[in-house]
């Protein structure tokens, strides 16, 4: 049994991230990372036993060689500072040196195990037993998460669902051929122009030569991504979605409230057609399962392997320092893809959905498309210089659905919440809200010093004469995110002046 150690002790990164990201990492995905871990690390174990043919220290040097490359980026985070690892020179000399070290490792451990073999049985029945007693631990972890989150129940989620869809059964009364291509854009963690040290008058004022109405005092209800999305795609504030008994539960179940939301099931019942842009790196569990597949879903990075973070902490992060983290770095191909996308038009009408993760950090370029070194691009200095190139280089997509969208179309370009810049935490709740239409009336469908949560409802009440109440603006922070005492606080003095 000993034997079969290394495939225990490589397991336990993925069962430690699994449980780290319960709520963004599927089950599923889950159990399909392990069963590729597992045969990678068997097929290793056997390639490699052919050379030593001792199963025991071919175990102990495969597990050292796994690990040191798995964690070879957080050895070489901690050792070097941000200014160092700007430096090839630097940067190459450690894997040099890295590399060198370990060779070094793998090498004298092989030659005192030959010498000793009797030393490799005893190692590997103590890494056996360790690393099963960490496993067993990791798993009661996994299982009390789970256990948490799944307490809430499915009935009572869709209770709630089913209760907030009859909202909109009017919607059955409307002439579907009549409804409006809408082209709803969110550029994540985008400041707005309420901020005079954040505001992009360039950008304002192009936007303005397209004929975009700049809304004013728009905000967010929430300081997240998590919150703000679930809440205006559900026309509701989030701690109206589960009972208040489970309310440190509903932080990680509120992605399942952004992939299956009421929006979205709206529009689906008035037969749109639906063309989805998705480049933040915690959305790529979106999985609209009622939305047909012969409709358009254009989800470019649809993945959310662990084996991708896995790689996020290896050594190839060093070696390739631009690295997964979220997807910026490919953000002219999403910008790009969206741009394809939105060239087209068709019969039905269409719900042209995209959540870009920009101006949101990593911060990679600057105006100018240059490239900021990756030790700088969490520095918030560089939040406007990024947020300029995003900014001018969004205005080709802009052109591009001008040109081709019919004329009932809209388009509704906004964020889901800002930066803290110098300090200011309510900062984060000002937000750019923009709105075009050939249609005048469309144009100021958005009220000035609206919020979030009341977007939608605004908009089918102007578009589809529906009669829903506005809600009262209210604005939220996060406690202790991602802690086991984690809760929303009311957030009262961002009241409108």
């Amino acid at each position: 049994m000993y034997k079969i150690f290394p495939l225990i002790l490589c397991l336990i990164p993925v069962h430690s991230i699994y449980a780290q990201n319960i709520g963004e990492i599927k089950f599923k995905t889950y159990i399909d990372e392990l069963i590729k871990v597992s045969l990678i690390i068997l097929i290793s174990n056997y390639i490699t036993n052919l050379f030593i043919n001792n199963i025991a220290t071919t175990g102990i040097i495969f597990s050292i060689a796994f690990f040191a490359y798995s964690y070879g980026n957080c050895l070489y985070l901690k050792t070097f500072s941000p200014f160092q690892r700007t430096k090839n020179s630097t940067k190459f000399l450690f894997l040099s040196l890295y590399l060198l070290v370990l060779s070094m490792l793998l090498i004298g451990t092989y030659s005192i195990l030959h010498l000793f073999p009797s030393l490799s049985i005893l190692i590997s029945k103590s890494l056996f037993y360790i690393s099963s007693f960490i496993t067993f631990f990791v798993l009661i972890d996994i299982y009390n998460k789970e256990k948490a989150i799944n307490s809430i129940s499915k009935d009572e989620i869709q209770t709630t669902k089913d209760k907030k869809e009859n909202e909109f059964i009017k919607l059955a009364e409307i002439n579907k051929a009549d409804c409006p291509d809408i082209y709803h854009i969110i550029l994540d963690a985008h400041s707005g122009f309420d901020n005079p040290l954040l505001c992009d008058n360039y950008f304002k004022t192009e936007l303005e030569k397209r004929g975009f109405h700049i809304c004013k005092g728009v905000r967010s209800n929430y300081p997240m991504t998590g919150m703000s999305l679930p809440s205006m795609l559900n026309l509701n504030y989030v701690d109206t979605f589960f009972p208040k008994d489970k309310e440190p539960a509903q932080i990680k179940k509120m992605w399942e409230f952004y992939n299956d939301n009421i929006v979205f099931k709206t529009l689906k019942k008035l037969d749109y057609k639906f063309a989805c842009i998705y480049s933040n790196y915690f959305l790529k569990i979106m999985n609209h399962s009622y939305i047909k597949k012969t409709d358009i879903i254009n989800n470019p990075h649809k993945s959310n392997s662990i084996l991708s973070l896995l790689y996020f902490l290896s050594l190839n992060y060093v070696i390739t320092p631009n690295g997964i983290c979220f997807d910026n770095k490919n953000i002219e191909k999403i910008l790009n893809t969206h741009n394809s996308v939105c060239s087209q038009t068709f019969q039905n009408p269409t719900y042209y959905y995209a959540h870009i993760l920009a101006p949101h950090y990593p911060y990679s370029k600057n105006e100018s498309g240059k490239k900021i070194p990756i030790s700088e691009q969490k520095n918030i200095k560089n939040y406007m210089t990024y947020q300029k190139y995003i900014n001018k280089t969004f205005l080709k997509n802009i052109d591009t659905i001008q040109k081709n969208m019919k004329d009932n179309s809209i388009i509704i370009l906004h964020s889901d919440h800002s930066i803290c810049y110098n300090g200011d935490t309510k900062g984060r709740y000002n937000i750019l809200c923009a709105i075009y239409s050939k249609n005048a009336d469309f144009k100021t469908l958005i009220p000035d010093n609206s919020t979030l949560v009341n977007i939608y409802r605004y908009i089918f009440n102007k578009l589809f004469n529906t009669n829903l109440e506005i809600l009262p603006n209210k604005y939220f922070q996060i406690i202790n995110y991602k802690r086991n005492d984690e809760h929303l606080e009311e957030y009262y003095e961002i009241n409108e002046e």
